[in-house]
């Protein structure tokens, strides 16, 4: 009988999973190295074994497994003192920092002082926070107020939420604002067309030097002072209009009017919505199906309205794209319209409202998009590409 052989032993094989350092350790094996505990629902961040169950590491937000969420959520005594021991480290932190436990997040003031700008008048700037003052209590009166809408069919009570109040967008600010520039910029024009006032403009102060100690010639005037002039004196007030532009309103036209306003041959638009804010808005064309006779119509109105003059007419009329970015200026009634216009109206709507714009801007190439209602927001990702496009310095 042969002898038994001596049993092999198995080579050693080093498993990271189980080399954990003690305590939790920030770690970016992706669960792919140690055991997963649970992605954060706050950003998503995936936290394994040697991270542990706690504070996220990127947002803070609480992660931790399945049972331990049953058992926080619970809301027992178990529940909470887990709670507070995967939480404690946080909240021994936020109690030692005294200053960020005492901070006031105050965006509304941090974000618009309308009132801070040095070119306007005291009655301006007292109208301005009479109005924030009104806007705030209204704010205050809509959430003391509790509208609940009853479903008998279905048994079910919902509350209704009011829409927020916002300052950016309200017309009684924007109306003080527009007329401060309106009275800025009739200022300048008196000062640049009285040489004799007091008041020395930028462009009109020339140096003198004693010629028996300087050689120097004399310098001739900047080009561009005007321009510098003006953004002194906030004409296009770009900064109040940035937070609407953010929203990305956006406006759907049938073919050939849509064109036809980036373009700058239109700047008369009938809508059926009452759009009351001022600033930046683009233009979209809808899917309707184009009639040569409709596009041949609208070319011989916009020879006539611009008395023959040559016009470079579109050579294609794209349907469903977003083509370019306008100004509002204002918004009237059918009947305000008639009055204010006459006939140098571009239109002539029986019903409905008028919106009145300037500055087009058409974008290199048309952008496919189907819009789903006549006036509506666009995604920020969709706003941010067609701003690189119209604005290629912008940064966000």
């Amino acid at each position: 009988m042969p002898p038994k052989t001596a049993k092999r032993e198995k080579a050693f094989e080093y498993n990271p999973a189980l080399d954990l350092k003690p305590g939790r350790h920030e770690c970016d094996c992706q669960a792919r190295v140690h055991e997963l505990i649970r992605n954060c629902l706050g950003c998503g961040r995936v936290v394994c074994m040697q991270e542990g169950s706690g504070p996220c590491f990127t947002c803070g937000g609480l992660v931790c497994t399945k049972e331990q969420r049953e058992l926080i959520e619970s809301g027992t005594k178990r529940g909470n003192a887990l709670m507070n021991q995967l939480m404690g480290d946080k909240l021994l932190i936020a109690d030692a920092d005294s200053e960020r436990r005492t901070k006031v997040n105050d965006l509304e003031s941090d974000y618009l002082n309308l009132e801070s700008n040095s070119y306007l008048t005291p009655e301006e700037r007292e109208a301005i926070l009479e109005r924030k003052a009104e806007l705030r209590q209204m704010r205050n009166n809509v959430r003391k107020n509790m509208i609940v809408d009853f479903d008998f069919v279905a048994g079910k009570v919902t509350e209704q939420k009011e829409c927020p109040i916002e300052v950016a967008s309200d017309p009684v600010l924007q109306s003080i604002l527009q007329m401060s520039s309106l009275r800025m910029k009739d200022e300048l024009s008196q000062i640049q067309s009285n040489p004799n006032t007091q008041t020395i403009s930028c462009d009109q102060f020339t140096p003198s030097y004693d010629t028996s100690k300087s050689k120097l010639k004399k310098t001739p005037k900047v080009p561009g002072a005007d321009i510098v002039i003006e953004n002194i004196f906030g004409e296009n007030d770009e900064a109040f209009y940035a937070d609407i532009e953010q929203k990305g309103y956006c406006l759907a036209v049938d073919q050939p009017i849509a064109s036809f306003i980036v373009g700058g041959v239109r700047k008369h638009i009938p809508v059926n919505e009452d759009i009351r804010f001022t600033g930046p808005m683009l233009i979209a064309s809808t899917t309707h199906s184009l009639d040569e006779n409709v596009i041949k119509d609208e070319e011989i109105k916009a020879k006539k309205r611009f008395k023959n003059a040559i016009i470079k007419f579109p050579t294609e009329y794209s349907t469903g794209a977003i083509l370019g970015r306008v100004f509002v200026e204002d918004c009237y009634t059918w009947k305000e319209y008639s009055d204010e216009f006459g006939k140098n109206a571009e239109c002539f709507p029986k019903d409905g409202f008028v919106i009145f714009v300037t500055k087009p801007e058409q974008l290199p190439s048309p952008i496919p998009h189907i819009p789903p209602n006549e006036f509506y927001q666009i995604n920020s990702g969709l706003r941010k590409t067609i701003q690189h496009l119209l604005d290629p310095y912008f940064i966000g």
